[in-house]
C-alpha cells in the first residue's frame, strides 16, 4: 500500500516535532508502519515499542500527517502526546 501525502502539505513548511502515540493494535514486527512514517519525514528518529503499544517520533512533520499514515495502515490510535523536542547531539551546526 502507497500513502500519498504531498498534496496535503505542499508548499507548507514543516515544523519540529516530537510525539508519542499510543496505538491500540499495534503488530509486533510490521515493517510497513516505519516506511509509512518515513514516508512522511525521511529523516524522522522513529522508536517503535511493540510492548507498550506505542512510537515515538522526532523530526520535521506535521501531526496530521503521522495520523494520515498510521491510519491508513488499519491502526487504531489511542492517544498522541506532543512531547518537548530533544537536544540537539550534536554541535556540527553551531557556529563559531
Amino acid at each position: 500500500m502507497s500513502i500519498q501525502l504531498d498534496h496535503v502539505t505542499a508548499g507548507v513548511s514543516k515544523p519540529d516535532s516530537h510525539l508519542e502515540v499510543l496505538l491500540g493494535n499495534l503488530a509486533t514486527g510490521d515493517s510497513r508502519l516505519v516506511q509509512a512514517l518515513l514516508r512522511v519525514d525521511l529523516g524522522a528518529r522513529i522508536n517503535v515499542d511493540s510492548s507498550a503499544g506505542s512510537i515515538d517520533i522526532e523530526g520535521r512533520f506535521r501531526r496530521e500527517d503521522v495520523i494520515l499514515a498510521i491510519e491508513a495502515l488499519g491502526y487504531f490510535i489511542v492517544s498522541i502526546e506532543a512531547k518537548p523536542r530533544s537536544p540537539m547531539r550534536s554541535s556540527a551546526y553551531l557556529i563559531a
